[in-house]
């Protein structure tokens, strides 16, 4: 057996209004931090790198 906590079931996407898919999102984010703390970090990062090529463009 998987040491992974069980699947949330997830509504269709294309069903969900805006306000709804932005929480399952967010939701899903929060999750994936929870297992992996570095991910926030990294995202600061990688978009620090891709709003600084931007700008040189």
């Amino acid at each position: 057996m998987s040491s992974l906590p069980p699947r949330q079931p997830s509504a269709d996407p294309h069903t969900l209004s805006h306000a709804e898919n932005i929480q399952q999102a967010t939701a899903k984010v929060n999750r994936f931090a929870k297992r992996d703390p570095a991910l926030y970090p990294l995202a600061f990062i990688l978009t620090a790198g891709l709003l600084g090529a931007g700008y040189f463009l």
